[in-house]
């Protein structure tokens, strides 16, 4: 990673032979993009008729994500944008510019292989 510095996530934990209250807030206050600790709050209903309702609102499955058809010109700009960022990330943006063209017919036929 450019210049990031990564930490494992219970490094802090690793001298000690139990986690307590307050060193699990303190690493979950460096967290991001994960469930996040709130005070406790009261209910009126019992746990029987609270369960289901915790289930449904936070154990569920993520709804399937829905692949979308490519066609050749997907194809073809998903091809261009990866050679562009590749060269540019090689010689620079600048200088790339002027290295990668778009809708350049290239000669040729397509070869099937049997299977």
């Amino acid at each position: 990673m450019s210049g990031t510095m990564v930490r494992a996530p219970f490094s802090d934990c690793a001298t000690t032979d139990r986690m307590d209250e307050q060193m699990l807030r303190a690493i979950a206050d460096e967290w991001s993009n994960s469930i996040q600790f709130t005070p406790i709050q009261p209910s009126l209903g019992s746990g029987e008729s609270l369960l289901p309702t915790m289930v449904e609102t936070f154990l569920r499955d993520p709804v399937p994500f829905a692949r979308r058809f490519r066609d050749r010109q997907d194809a073809a700009r998903l091809m261009t944008k990866s050679v562009r960022d590749a060269v540019a990330r090689r010689i620079g943006p600048t200088r790339s510019a002027s290295l990668v063209s778009e809708n350049v017919t290239v000669g040729g036929h397509v070869v099937r292989r049997s299977k």
